[in-house]
Formats: structure tokens, sequence, C-alpha cells
């Protein structure tokens, strides 16, 4: 078994077992699931949102507000959109349960709905609820400390001010040390089969300094390649924009002019293809970024290769 270190960490996505083909695999199908999602999402909320702006548009230049006829049309996207939120979750669970398969289980790719992306959607929704209550706790505190700093310190505000920056650095600090800390709950999960998250604490115990530098410097390499690749795609956009001739700097423009040049087939064909690539090599960097908690879960010194042996919530 691998040992856990910096550089086994930063590279562990590469070092996966299994059979082979698995990332570009998966990205190419996150790509293609995530655009088909889009494109659904344009069907339904364009035209509503076409509506929208070209009734905001006219009340702008008539200055005739009609409320109702406004909350009417916000309504006909914005309803719409509510129903992409478990789409949302559903896309997370299958590809985190396919990722961490290939991580835990050695497995190839696949995409499925089973006991492992249930199990996931309830370490997701313990996720949500503890990263809340620790903001929300810490904020409570920061604000009380602030609270007293003002009113022992009152007169030096410039001090107050620079307490206040201190604790929210603090703040943000913590925050980050308590993610890394269960970063890999959702590996366990899937390695155990069953729903693990104070299992991580004791899966990142001695390792939390190299699990948040390997975080820090994936994320720099990841933010330093989006932002390449998104210049690229960006051009290529504007290229194709450009080519119809239509000055979209210009505030003065036709409204109906601007949609038909965006909705146009070759628009959107150029914009789908775009937006393929970009969420295929998202998908990469969430493979990569995912390989650092999965280490620490492949090499967690309470497990002895069946059950974790340590404490389990929601087991």
């Amino acid at each position: 078994m691998m040992n856990f270190s910096f550089g086994n960490a930063l590279t562990h996505w590469t070092k996966t077992q299994g059979p082979v083909g698995f990332v570009w695999k998966y990205a190419l199908a996150y790509g293609v699931v995530a655009a088909l999602i889009a494109m659904a999402a344009i069907f339904l909320i364009g035209g509503p949102l076409i509506n929208y702006v070209q009734l905001i548009t006219e009340i702008e230049q008539n200055g005739v507000i009609d409320e109702q006829e406004v909350l009417t049309a916000m309504a006909g996207f914005f309803l719409p959109m509510l129903l992409f939120i478990p789409i949302g979750i559903l896309f997370w669970v299958i590809f985190e349960g396919a990722l961490q398969r290939r991580y835990m289980r050695d497995e190839g790719f696949s995409l499925r709905l089973g006991a492992d992306e249930g199990r996931l959607f309830v370490v997701g929704i313990i996720w949500i609820a503890f990263i809340m209550a620790l903001y929300f706790g810490f904020a409570i505190l920061v604000g009380i400390v602030v609270a007293l700093s003002a009113f022992a310190l009152q007169g030096a505000p410039e001090a107050v001010a620079v307490i206040s920056v201190i604790l929210f650095l603090i703040l943000g600090v913590a925050i980050l040390y308590f993610v890394v800390r269960f970063s890999p709950a959702a590996a366990l999960t899937v390695r155990d089969r069953a729903i693990r998250f104070s299992s991580a604490w004791g899966a990142t115990r001695g390792r939390v300094w190299p699990m948040f530098f390997a975080f820090v410097i994936m994320a720099i390499l990841a933010y330093i390649l989006s932002t390449v690749l998104q210049l690229v795609m960006f051009g290529v956009i504007g290229g194709t924009l450009s080519a119809s001739g239509l000055d979209f700097t210009d505030p003065n423009a036709n409204v109906d002019d601007v949609l038909a040049v965006l909705l146009s087939p070759v628009t959107l064909g150029i914009g789908g293809l775009v937006y393929l690539i970009m969420t295929a090599f998202q998908a990469v960097l969430q493979f990569a970024w995912a390989g650092i908690p999965a280490l620490a879960a492949k090499t967690d010194p309470n497990w002895s290769g069946g059950t974790s042996s340590v404490d389990a919530t929601f087991s």
C-alpha cells in the first residue's frame, strides 16, 4: 500500500489501479451529461428568461412598471430553475460515486444510482449542515468578541477594525482546518459501504498540513490551467460573435438582434462545444483534487482492510 506523504497525496490521482482509461471516460461523460443538462436548462428557461429581459427593457424605455407582469415573468424562469436543484444533486452523487469507487475499490468507469450514491447523498447533507453550523458558530463567537472589544476600546475604532480582521482570518483558517480534517468522509463512506463522517477525523490525524499544502498547490495549478483554458475558449466564443458583425458593446443595440445571434445554431453549437470542453476539464480537476483525501482514506491507520475500526456517524 502506498504511504501517505505530501508528494504522494499530490500525485495520487495519477497512480490509481484498475482498468485503464478511467480519467478520459469520466471527463467525457461528465462533460456530455453537464452539456445535456445545460441544453435542457436553455430549453426550459431560455424562452421565459428572454421574455423577462425584453419586459425589463420595455420598462426602462417607457418608465411604466406593472409589478404583476414583472412577477409573472420572473416566475416563468425561476420556477423551472428549481427543477435543476435535485438534478444538480443527482449529478453530483452519481459522478462522486464513480470517482470514489475508482479510488477506493479500483473499479473501472461506471455510472449508477445505487446504495453508494444514497450514502453519499447523506454525507453531502451532513457536510452542508456541518459547514453552516461551523460558520455561524464561529461568526457568532467573532461577533461577541468584536462587540466586547468595541466596548472596551471606546474611542479606538482602528484597533477594533484590526481585531475584527484578525478574528475573521482566524475564522477562515479554522473552517479550512475542519474541512481538511473531514475531507475523506466521502472516500471512507464508499470504502466501508457505510456512512462515515466522524471517522475522517482519525484518518487525517497527523496529516493535516501535508494535505492542506497539497490542496493549496492543487488549487494554484487548477487556477492557472483554468485561466489559460478560459482565455482560449472565450477567444473562440468572441471570434464567433464578432463574425456576426453585431457590436455587442453598443448599449443601443437592438435586443432582438442580439438574441438572434446568441441563439443561432452556430453560436449555440460553438458554445455547447466550449462548455463540454470546460466541464470535462473541470472533471479532471475534480478527480485530481479528490485523490488527496482518497489517499488519506486508503492509508487510514485505523483501517485493517475490512471496515473502519473507528466510530462511524449514522453507520
